[in-house]
């Protein structure tokens, strides 16, 4: 009988809630639990730091530099892929986010010139389809921009590699936040 439309009300008892340092809390207090859906709440809290990034990279790199209306600003795509083998579920994950720099449009405008930085983010996990233990954990990340497209992979793996052995059921998003 439950489904991801229950908590509903406590969705839109959140508009107007500020994007800021508690706006995770009040995420989690709205749809998770037993009441909430974990499936809107993992979307939610990705279009949160999703937008808590791109505000906080323009900010950082362009001030308050004026944009036209309407101009993107931020693109971040997610791919996730589960296979499922002999020895384990495995998983693969990739994050490209892009940042665009604040530019008026003119026709002989350079597309790499509206690149203001990208960073790409991959790991690969392997997951017990019995118990749902996280086995293994493996990340990786790259900076780019547009004086430096394609720089080298740096190795992320050794922040995370407490987290082999806890299981997925119970909740790692504390843990994976708190990294």
């Amino acid at each position: 009988g439950e489904c991801c439309r229950d908590p509903r009300a406590r969705i839109e008892a959140l508009l107007g809630t500020p994007l800021g340092e508690m706006a995770a809390r009040q995420l989690s207090g709205a749809l998770g639990g037993p009441l909430g859906c974990s499936h809107v709440l993992t979307l939610a809290q990705l279009l949160l730091s999703t937008t808590q990034t791109a505000l906080a990279l323009d900010r950082e790199r362009h001030g308050d530099a004026a944009r036209p209306d309407g101009q993107r600003i931020f693109h971040r795509s997610l791919s996730i892929d589960g296979v499922l083998g002999r020895d384990g579920i495995h998983l693969t994950l990739q994050q490209a986010d892009v940042h665009f720099a604040p530019l008026v449009p003119r026709e002989d405008t350079d597309p790499l010139e509206r690149l203001a930085g990208r960073l790409e983010i991959r790991a690969q996990a392997e997951v017990d389809p019995d118990t749902m233990v996280l086995r293994s954990l493996r990340a990786a990340e790259r900076e780019t921009g547009r004086d430096a497209f394609y720089r080298a992979w740096r190795d992320r793996t050794e922040p995370l590699a407490d987290l082999a052995g806890r299981s997925a059921l119970a909740g790692m998003a504390g843990a994976l936040f708190e990294r």
